[in-house]
């Protein structure tokens, strides 16, 4: 979550990301209220470009209808468990390609119409 506000933050100070009559910048994470979780689901208004900066959530739980591009980091943080000192932690680690295929997928079959007879880049 401290990346997606990193990020937020970098892109907000761009002058390219902070025009709001060009560009709209979100942030999708569990630590939102359910108030600004709606907010990604409403469309922008004509000619303004939607950013939803989000965790790997809204990759697999949530589908955000006029999503575009999907850019992804390819890492995950999973818990860990460290037996001699009995405590887990947190590790930041690189998804399978499996897990990769499956954000592609996801992301296509959302975008594309499925009668444009188009397929996944892999």
């Amino acid at each position: 979550m401290m990346e997606i506000t990193k990020m937020h933050e970098r892109l907000r100070g761009n002058p390219l990301f902070s025009d709001p009559s060009s560009c709209l910048v979100l942030t999708l994470h569990s630590m939102l209220s359910g108030e600004d979780h709606a907010k990604v689901f409403d469309a922008p208004r004509k000619g303004v470009r939607k950013i939803v900066l989000s965790t790997n959530i809204a990759e697999t739980g949530v589908t955000i209808p006029d999503v575009v591009f999907v850019v992804d980091s390819g890492k995950v943080k999973c818990q860990r468990y460290h037996e001699p000192s009995n405590t887990s932690s947190l590790k930041e680690q690189f998804i399978s390609k499996a897990e990769a295929m499956s954000i592609v997928i996801h992301a296509w079959r959302h975008t594309c119409n499925s009668r444009d007879g188009l397929s996944p880049a892999y």
